[in-house]
C-alpha cells in the first residue's frame, strides 16, 4: 500500500487544506473513498450528514489523528502546523476524562488521592509549552464568559461546562483553523446563542472554521461552504445555497417494537419478572450536594409518583446530571441526604445492584465511561447485568429480547460492529437500547438525542414516547431542547443555578 504524502507548507497561495483522492483508514475499515476537498483562505465550512457517514473521521484526518490509505493530504499552515489547529469534539472530551481518570489512579498510588486537577491546570498542562497559558488563558475564558469555571475541579464540571473548557483550550492557541465537532451539544439555549455570536466574531477576526453539526438550523451566520456526506462518500461540496437541502432525505422510522403495555404483567420468557411498582418511586427531602464551595443542588424537595413522566430542565451547571446520579446510585452524596427510592431510604442496607436492577440510564457521562472494545450486541446484553462490559452469559431469551430492541431502533446492522469503532451517534443509539433491554421501572435519559441526526432523533423520540405511554417504565428526561420533550411527559422540574 502506498503511503500518502503528508506535508505542511506555509506558502501555497490562498489554499490552506488540500485533499486529493483521499481514502481514510479507520482500523479495519476504509471510509470516504477518493475524497477531494480544497479549503481556501476566507472560506467557512460546515460538514453535515447522517450518523456514521464519516464526518468526524474527515476532520480528524486533517488534525492528523486518522491515517489516509490513499491520496495526499496537504496542510498549508504555519509550522508546526498542529499549533495552528484548534479542535473540540466528543472524542476529545472522552479522551480528556479518560486521561484524568488515569491521573486519579496515579494520585491514589502516590498517596495523594484528594488532589484533583482544576480546569485551568487542565488547559495549561495539556497544551504545548510554546503557548502563553497565563494571559491567553484568561483572555480565552473571558471570550466565552467562563472565567469562574477555571478554578473548578475538572471532574465536577457538567457536560456543557466541560465543552466550554475544551473550547477555551482551543482558543488559547489562537488557531488559524478551528475545527468544532458538534460544539452546541450539551449547551443550554443562552450558551448556544452566545457561542454562535462568538463563532461569528472569530470568523470576522480571520479565524477559519470547520463546523460539524446534525442541527443545520444552528449554523452560525457567516458559514460560506458546506460538505454533505452520504453513505458512499461526499454528496455535495461547495458554496451554501439557500435552496440546497443540507440533510439527506428522511425515511420512515417505522413502528417501535416494545412488547409490554403499561399495567400489564410481563412475560418471564421475555426476560422480565413481574414486579409491584410502589406509589412513590423517588422522593428527595431537602437534598443538598456540594463540591467544596460549589453548590450543585440546594434544599431540593421533589417527589416522583407512579404514572408520572418527568422532564428536568435548567441551565448548564444547575444540577440536572447530579440529580440523575442521585437516583441511579452513582453519586456518593446520596448517602448524606434523605433520598428514598421505591419506598426505601438510601443507605439502609441496599446494594448498588439492587438499585440498578430497576433503573436504566443513558447520557453523555455514561457514554464517556463506556470504553469497552466489545461488539454492540454485547453492549446491549450488558444492560441486563448493569455492567460496563459483558462478564456473564446471557440466556437465549435475553439475547432474543436484545435483538428485538436493536431492531426496534433500526440498528440491527450495528450488532457485530465493535462499539468503540462506532461514531458518537451510533454509540448513543446502542446505549439507548442497552438502557431499555431490561424493562426498567425508571428510565433515565440525559440528553438522549445528543449527537443524533434528524432521522435518528425522530426514531428515539417516537420510541421514548411509546415507552412513556404504553409500558410500565417511567421517564426522567433531561434536555436543553424544549421541542424534544416527548408528549408522554406530564410533569416538569426546572432547576436554577442554585439547584432549586
Amino acid at each position: 500500500m502506498v503511503r500518502p504524502k503528508m506535508v505542511a507548507d506555509g506558502n501555497k497561495g490562498d489554499v490552506i487544506i488540500d485533499m486529493k483522492n483521499v481514502t481514510l483508514r479507520v482500523r479495519d475499515r476504509f471510509l470516504l473513498p477518493d475524497t477531494n476537498w480544497k479549503i481556501h483562505t476566507g472560506e467557512q465550512w460546515a460538514v453535515v450528514g447522517k450518523n456514521g457517514t464519516g464526518k468526524t473521521s474527515l476532520v480528524r484526518a486533517i488534525i492528523g489523528d486518522i491515517p489516509t490509505a490513499r491520496g495526499s493530504l496537504r496542510r498549508y499552515l504555519p509550522k508546526p502546523w498542529k499549533n495552528a489547529l484548534g479542535y473540540v469534539s466528543f472524542e476529545l472530551h472522552r479522551e480528556s476524562i479518560a486521561a484524568e481518570e488515569g491521573r486519579d489512579e496515579a494520585r491514589f498510588f502516590s498517596g495523594d488521592p484528594g488532589r484533583q486537577m482544576t480546569a485551568a491546570q487542565f488547559v495549561k498542562e495539556t497544551l504545548p509549552p510554546v503557548f502563553d497559558n497565563g494571559h491567553s488563558l484568561f483572555e480565552a475564558a473571558d471570550t466565552l464568559g467562563i472565567r469562574e469555571l477555571l478554578g473548578r475541579s475538572l471532574r465536577h464540571l457538567s457536560t456543557g461546562e466541560m465543552r466550554k473548557i475544551l473550547m477555551t483550550r482551543a482558543l488559547v492557541k489562537k488557531p488559524r483553523l478551528l475545527i468544532l465537532d458538534e460544539p452546541f451539544d450539551g449547551l443550554d439555549r443562552p450558551s448556544r446563542t452566545g457561542l454562535k455570536r462568538i463563532i461569528k466574531r472569530l470568523m470576522d477576526a480571520s479565524v477559519q472554521m470547520i463546523l460539524i453539526t446534525h442541527r443545520t438550523e444552528e449554523l452560525p451566520l457567516g458559514m460560506t461552504h458546506v460538505v454533505v456526506l452520504g453513505n458512499s462518500g461526499v454528496r455535495y461540496k461547495g458554496p451554501i445555497d439557500p435552496t440546497l437541502t443540507l440533510s439527506p432525505p428522511s425515511g420512515s422510522p417505522g413502528t417501535p417494537v416494545y412488547p409490554v403495555g403499561r399495567g400489564e404483567k410481563a412475560n418471564e420468557n421475555e426476560g422480565r419478572s413481574t414486579r409491584i411498582i410502589p406509589d412513590i418511586l423517588v422522593e428527595m427531602r431537602n437534598v443538598t450536594v456540594r463540591y467544596g464551595e460549589v453548590t450543585a443542588l440546594e434544599k431540593l424537595n421533589w417527589k416522583m409518583q407512579r404514572g408520572e413522566n418527568w422532564a428536568i430542565t435548567g441551565p448548564n451547571g444547575s444540577g440536572k446530571t447530579t440529580l440523575l446520579g442521585l437516583v441511579s446510585g452513582e453519586h456518593p452524596q446520596a448517602y448524606a441526604n434523605d433520598i428514598r427510592l421505591f419506598g426505601r431510604r438510601r443507605g439502609t442496607g441496599e446494594s448498588i445492584w439492587e438499585i440498578k436492577r430497576n433503573i436504566g440510564m443513558v447520557g453523555m457521562e455514561f457514554q464517556i465511561r463506556y470504553r469497552k472494545p466489545i461488539t454492540s450486541f454485547e453492549v446491549v446484553l450488558s444492560g441486563w447485568f448493569d455492567s460496563v462490559g459483558l462478564y456473564r452469559n446471557a440466556t437465549s431469551d435475553q439475547a432474543e429480547t436484545a435483538r428485538k430492541k436493536m431492531k426496534s431502533l433500526g440498528i440491527e446492522n450495528l450488532a457485530d460492529r465493535t462499539f468503540t469503532r462506532l461514531s458518537h451517534g451510533e454509540q448513543r443509539l446502542v446505549l439507548i437500547v442497552r438502557a431499555l433491554v431490561k424493562f426498567p421501572i425508571i428510565l433515565l435519559l440525559d440528553e438522549p438525542c445528543q449527537g443524533l441526526d434528524g432521522d435518528n432523533r425522530k426514531r428515539v423520540l417516537d420510541l421514548v414516547n411509546f415507552i412513556g405511554t404504553r409500558t410500565a417504565s417511567h421517564l426522567i428526561y433531561v434536555t436543553h431542547h424544549q421541542k424534544e420533550i416527548p408528549p408522554c411527559v406530564n410533569r416538569r422540574l426546572s432547576l436554577g443555578k442554585s439547584g432549586s
